[in-house]
């Protein structure tokens, strides 16, 4: 194991420690704190303007109310529109229809929309000098405590681009080789007696598509393969196939090489332990 991926699989430990941190700040400060803050602003509708609603929601830059809580095409919004404090404006927004006195939410709507036109001034004023301020601070805190963990995470992105970069590459060196690609593992069943299905892991050689030519049709499937050399722009690999001698091919394009090792560097150093975990925790829930 070479030095970065002990330091990325360092980074990982601490990342996870990191974001179980982030989870309880979440959980703990965060949504409380939210929480908080619109319960504060659907009292402040009722005791303040006596509004009289049955759904309420806040949203930061939207407050939504409703005579109906059942309703959601019926909403009366108070919208926030822009971020920088000194730019911002507040908007009453609600769908436009037709009242009867045999509708009474309609009607009871309508009352709604009345008293929040009647307070718009006051709640415009107080969502830009209180409710958005309050909003905003408790999500800049979010976003500083978040810092840590983000720079964290970018860090083990950039370092596993590294890692993937860096495999890339020694598979194209001279003298690189690899006898069989890791075997390809996948969930199988079969009927058993009275139809009852039978499971079974299931594994098999992994083969790779190799073009050695210009012409589309002159390809081969194979199981691995060793670096012989590099002329120009055309590799010369030997390659292995179950069951066959080896043969080698001189003029592999390093483009059709490229696309050939992309291939198998995600399946050395991704899918092929991602398929079998996934096959082994199918089995281990069937057979249970």
């Amino acid at each position: 194991m070479n030095t970065k991926q002990i330091l990325y699989n360092a980074l990982t430990s601490q990342l996870e420690v990191k974001k179980s941190e982030t989870e309880k700040y979440h959980n703990e400060i965060y949504t409380p704190s939210y929480e908080t803050l619109g319960e504060s602003i659907k009292e402040w509708f009722t005791s303040k303007i006596n509004a009289k609603f049955e759904k309420f929601e806040f949203t930061g830059d939207k407050i939504t109310l409703n005579v109906d809580k059942n309703s959601s095409w019926r909403n009366i919004d108070v919208v926030m529109r822009g971020w920088d404090p000194k730019n911002i404006s507040v908007e009453l927004d609600w769908n436009g229809e037709s009242a009867k006195s045999t509708e009474p939410s309609t009607i009871d709507k309508g009352i709604l929309i009345g008293t929040l036109a009647t307070n718009f001034h006051l709640i415009e004023n107080t969502y830009k000098n209180d409710w958005f301020p309050a909003y905003q601070n408790i999500v800049n805190a979010k976003k500083e405590y978040l810092k840590d963990y983000e720079d964290l995470d970018r860090a083990l992105k950039n370092l596993n681009n590294e890692i993937w970069t860096d495999s890339v590459e020694s598979m194209k060196q001279i003298g690189f080789t690899i006898k069989s690609f890791k075997p390809d593992v996948s969930l199988d069943w079969e009927y058993g007696n009275n139809s009852v299905r039978i499971y079974k892991i299931k594994t098999h050689n992994k083969a790779f598509n190799l073009q050695h030519g210009r012409s589309m049709y002159d390809t081969t499937y194979i199981n691995g393969f060793k670096v012989l050399g590099k002329k120009g722009n055309k590799y010369s690999v030997e390659v292995y196939k179950d069951g066959c001698s080896t043969i080698t091919y001189d003029n592999i394009l390093e483009k059709k090489m490229d696309t050939f090792i992309f291939n198998v560097n995600n399946w050395e150093n991704r899918d092929a332990d991602a398929n079998k975990l996934k096959a082994e925790k199918r089995y281990a829930e069937y057979t249970k």
